[in-house]
């Protein structure tokens, strides 16, 4: 119900106060207390008015009767009295002629009017300092809060006679509060520099009544119990004292203080009213500009975000006046102004304006008036631009209470994404196309592995109409066997991980026929990215299936055969190899001790039957291992002059016995060292250079080396071999490279030979990526060119040339000579004996191992086929079981690369084909002492096989740095080992030299100093190729004992 309100105040009211606060709950009970003031003032004014009128008459004619007739005095006195009684009906009749109680009466009465006046003063001085306090603070911005405060503070002290006012605030989380504002009057020293972070545990009481809402009045300070707040309180000289808490939505956020300082002071109701009304006026300013605050920043976080949203943003409010808009959106249509000066346009006409820039451009106007006049949220509208843009339009349009306030407008440019989405659409369209004409069956299953699609080529491969086949799932259609179904879960699993993968699975048609069908299979994802199940792409394969069957058959067949041919010739090379290692062996004993003139013309016959005989075996076994693949390539720095040069010094004793002149010719472009394999490279220039000689009785047989072209790494060069000899048919020269081919019988009787040298040429040639090409005349002579192309090596050729130059001594070295046939035994033995070596001799394996128990050799010459143990058995056992690190090296009379990689991989550190030369043994083991000796060396200047100083150093006493190196090194370097020797097996040397290179830090790191050179060949003969496979397994197997040997000696020590 609507109070009247008194006509002063309502004119006030109107004149000073905003809307909001007169519809204020709380200011209205303000207002009405004011009101009732206000009534009771004039209530009383009017009664005290008619009161005074009444008796001015009265006195008036009173005064009148008094002048005029005396004798009406008394009767005047008593209508006096009367009147009195009308006003105050406890007044008795008195004595007429009692004029000193009547006037003392009236004084009474004069007394209290003005103590009523006084009292509507201060009223109405409080109604006044009221309304100019609230409108202080209505819509006060916040850069004048703090002045408006100060002076809110020195009015309401003024008012209720206060010498100082403040306000504290109280910061709960650090349990302290602090003086913000303070008025001190003239003479009273401020207090507000002293009260900064007082601890509320010196507070007492004073914050749990402040949090309770309830205010704090000491009348008299001095009169309180002994505490803390009442020793601040008179060290600031307060006499009184009263105290409002600031509350803000039943949080107390501090107060607002009142001190008395000079005098005591008794607060009355009003003054009591007045500073809490005050109070509650600051607290609602502060938390209206607190939500003002929050509020703007809001508005400025959302203009900012609006700005920079990859978006051309447009709002409106609800008259189409632009309230915001973005440069993105400027940039867009082309608006030659800046989106700031945007704000306040009308849009109403904007449609119509901008409608040109579409392709439909009435069908734009329409749209635009349909969503203003719907106001429905709209979204991911597409629009076509004429200048071939694609836009996607939002609308959203604002409901605040229901009351529609506006839109906004947002636009995406979605031109590259379009074309996209088309090109993916054709590219979609094409593939899908070609697999229906490629008859590959495509299928899309959901992610209930349900089928919901599938093309004509998939019903025709399975046999199924489409119909049949949609909704089905296809592993209990087609699929057959727990082991099809368990792989196929598996495929489902990985399609869920967005894993892709092809597959081959035999599977059942719809009549029940067993089919092999090739599958594709790949995630399928919607729009958004969410998996929506897979699309499989499926092949039948059962014809090549079928083929890939037999041809698996015909190559295990063909492995077979292969086999048996590797066995054969490994037991036939074996068998002959055997008996003439011997027979090569006593020959060259036989020269050894000096024979007569004609023992020596039989001795020279019986030498070169044997080395024929050993050439028709090595040329058999080099195309086996040519076929085999088996013949692989070293890649070592070598001088091209110096091996045509050792060709020509072999066979120039035979030019010189049939008379014959063998040049050499070599261009000063020859690049002095080239990167490839010179032994290779000797033998085809040895059986090129043999036939010459072998087929020219007189004449010249001339070797021309040219360059054909130079690069900066590489050259091209052509060595070419011209004989005056007996020439070939142009016949048999297209059939020279065929094996076992010779122009005639005739020819094998008078010359020999196997028909085998020119077919391993060319397949050497081949396996340098080279050329070869043969021109020849009958009677005339021939000429064969072969072009190499090779990489540039470095000028310093390999160590291992130079360390064979130099002088080899064997003198006391202990060897162990394991062999079973007495013969073979003999020759080595007499070998070994002439460079003064100490011989035992083992028949077998096993006594070798038995003696290795015993004694100690400085090395192990191993045969490998012997009875009861044979040389592979033993030395795992001398490796694996005692520990033994003598170099072995394998004497076996079989040369297949398997055979070697065999050897080498049970620990052996050499080999040597039988028959061998007696120089090629002594070599070998020369090296193995050497490298014998240095380790040796090595270990006797560090007895530890790692050093940590370097370690030490860099963790500056650090022991728990120290410890996880050593455990890090120990977990890599256990690693990389596993992995090395899978290199290995799969022939892989880029990968060895990779691994190598990683370790090799590590290992310096830790101080094995001692496989620091062995590491370092091993990576880079592995990289360039300059080491034959077996042999670097055989450095491998040295520097994984010492790196085991020390490891395991840093977990003793150090873990």
């Amino acid at each position: 119900m609507e109070i009247e309100l008194h006509k002063l105040l309502k004119r006030q009211i109107d004149k000073y106060l905003t809307e909001d606060c007169r519809n204020n709950p709380q200011f209205k009970n303000f207002i009405n207390a004011v009101n009732e003031s206000y009534k009771s003032f004039e209530r009383d004014k009017d009664l005290m008015d008619h009161v005074f009128k009444q008796s001015e008459e009265e006195y008036n004619e009173i005064n009148e009767s008094l002048k005029n007739e005396n004798i009406l005095k008394q009767k005047s006195i008593s209508n006096l009295y009367e009147a009195i009684k009308m006003l105050d009906s406890s007044v008795e009749n008195q004595d007429s002629e009692d004029l000193t109680e009547l006037s003392s009466y009236v004084s009474a009465q004069l007394k209290k009017r003005i103590f009523l006046q006084e009292q509507l003063n201060t009223q109405l001085e409080f109604q006044n300092l009221l309304m100019d306090i609230s409108s202080e603070y209505i819509n006060i911005p916040i850069e004048k809060l703090s002045q408006s405060v100060n002076k809110s503070l020195k009015e309401m002290s003024e008012f209720v006679k206060a010498d100082r006012a403040y306000i504290f605030r109280y910061n709960f989380a650090e349990k302290t509060c602090s003086n913000v504002y303070e008025y001190c009057s003239e003479g009273i020293s401020p207090q507000i520099s002293n009260l900064q972070d007082i601890p509320l545990d010196m507070m007492g009481d004073w914050v749990e009544i402040n949090k309770r809402g309830e205010s704090i009045y000491y009348p008299n300070v001095s009169e309180l119990p002994e505490s803390e707040i009442k020793e601040i309180l008179l060290a600031q000289d307060i006499k009184s004292l009263f105290v409002i808490p600031a509350m803000m939505q039943n949080e107390c956020m501090g107060f607002v203080g009142f001190d008395f300082v000079k005098d005591y002071h008794n607060l009355s109701e009003t003054e009591t009213n007045l500073l809490t009304i005050f109070t509650q006026v600051l607290v609602n300013v502060r938390e209206r500009l607190v939500l003002e605050r929050n509020l703007s920043r809001t508005v400025e976080m959302l203009k900012k975000l609006l700005a920079n949203l990859q978006s051309g943003i447009l709002m409106e409010d609800e008259k189409r006046q632009i309230i915001f808009t973005n440069d993105l959106f400027c940039k867009m249509f082309n608006v030659p102004i800046s989106a700031n000066e945007m704000i306040g346009l009308d849009c109403t006409n904007s449609a119509e304006e901008s409608k040109g820039m579409f392709k439909d451009q009435e069908g734009f106007v329409e749209r635009i008036n349909q969503i203003l006049k719907e106001k429905k949220l709209v979204t991911n509208e597409l629009l076509e631009m004429q200048n071939g843009k694609f836009l996607e339009r939002d609308y959203i349009p604002i409901f605040i209470n229901d009351q529609y306030q506006g839109h906004l407008w947002k636009y995406n440019d979605i031109s590259e994404r379009k074309r996209a989405e088309d090109h993916l659409r054709r590219q979609e369209e094409k593939y899908r196309n070609i697999i229906a004409n490629m008859n590959m069956g495509l299928i899309e299953v959901d992610n209930d592995q349900m089928i919901q699609y599938a093309n004509q080529s998939f019903c025709d491969v399975s046999g199924f109409e489409a119909d049949e086949l949609i909704g089905k799932n296809p592993s209990q259609l087609f699929l057959y066997g727990e082991n099809n179904l368990q792989f196929m879960q598996e495929q489902i699993e990985l399609r869920k991980k967005g894993v892709s993968s092809v597959y081959q699975l035999p599977v059942k048609n719809k009549r029940g026929e067993i089919r092999w069908w090739a599958i594709s299979g790949a995630p399928n994802y919607d729009d958004q990215g969410n998996l929506i199940g897979s699309v499989g792409i499926h092949l039948d394969i059962t014809d090549q299936k079928k083929l890939e069957e037999e041809l698996k058959l015909e190559r295990a067949r063909a492995l077979e055969a292969s086999k048996a041919k590797e066995v054969f010739l490994a037991n036939m090379s074996h068998e002959i190899r055997t008996p003439l290692n011997a027979i090569i062996g006593f020959l060259r004993e036989l020269k050894r001790v000096g024979v007569s003139g004609s023992q020596q013309e039989f001795l020279d016959y019986s030498y070169n039957a044997s080395q024929h005989l050993l050439s028709i075996i090595n040329n058999i076994l080099d195309i086996s291992k040519i076929e085999s693949g088996e013949m692989l390539l070293e890649n070592k720095n070598f001088s091209l002059k110096d091996s045509v040069e050792n060709v020509i010094t072999i066979l120039n004793p035979r030019a010189q016995e049939k008379g014959l002149k063998l040049t050499t010719f070599f261009s000063d472009k020859l690049y002095p060292v080239f990167k490839g394999d010179p032994s290779k490279i000797e033998q085809v220039l040895y059986n090129i250079i043999g036939n010459s000689l072998k087929f020219t009785n007189r004449g010249t047989i001339s070797v021309d080396c040219k360059v054909l072209q130079d690069f900066p790494h590489q050259q091209i060069f052509s060595i070419c071999i011209t004989d005056t000899g007996i020439g070939m048919s142009e016949e048999y020269v297209q059939s020279i490279f065929k094996k076992f081919n010779q122009e005639d019988s005739s020819i094998s009787r008078k010359y020999g030979g196997t028909g085998l040298g020119m077919s391993i040429t060319r397949e050497l040639i081949h396996l340098m990526k080279g050329e070869i090409d043969v021109k020849s005349e009958k009677n005339v002579g021939t000429s064969i060119t072969i072009q190499l192309v090779l990489d540039k090596g470095s000028e310093q050729l390999n160590n291992e040339d130079s360390a064979e130059q130099q002088l080899i001594v064997l003198d006391g070295i202990r060897v162990l000579l394991v062999e079973d046939n007495e013969l073979n035994q003999l020759v080595a033995e007499n070998s070994l004996k002439h460079y003064n070596c100490l011989v035992t001799k083992a028949d077998n394996g096993r006594i070798a191992v038995e003696l290795l128990q015993k004694e100690k050799f400085d090395i192990i010459l191993m045969d490998i086929q012997m009875p009861e143990m044979d040389g592979i058995e033993a030395t795992q056992i001398l490796r694996k079981d005692m520990g033994i690190q003598t170099p072995i090296i394998a004497l076996t009379a079989n040369a297949f690369k398997s055979e070697i990689d065999k050897c080498i991989s049970t620990g052996m550190d050499d080999y040597i084909t039988k028959p061998f030369a007696e120089e090629s043994l002594i070599t070998i083991i020369d090296k193995h002492i050497r490298r014998q000796k240095n380790q040796s060396d090595a270990v006797q200047v560090r007895e530890m096989p790692y050093d940590l100083t370097g370690i030490k150093k860099l963790g500056q006493g650090d022991e728990e740095f120290i410890r996880k190196i050593i455990a890090l090194f120990i977990t890599q370097t256990q690693e990389m080992i596993p992995l090395i020797e899978l290199a290995f097996n799969n022939q892989n040397l880029a990968e060895i030299a990779r691994l190598v290179h990683k370790i090799r830090p590590s290992v310096e790191a830790v101080g094995i100093t001692s496989i620091s050179a062995d590491l370092k060949e091993l990576e880079v003969s592995a990289k360039e190729q300059t080491m034959d496979i077996s042999k670097l397994f055989a450095l491998f197997g040295k520097i994984k004992n010492i790196l085991t040997e020390a490891i395991n000696q840093m977990k003793k020590d150090q873990l």
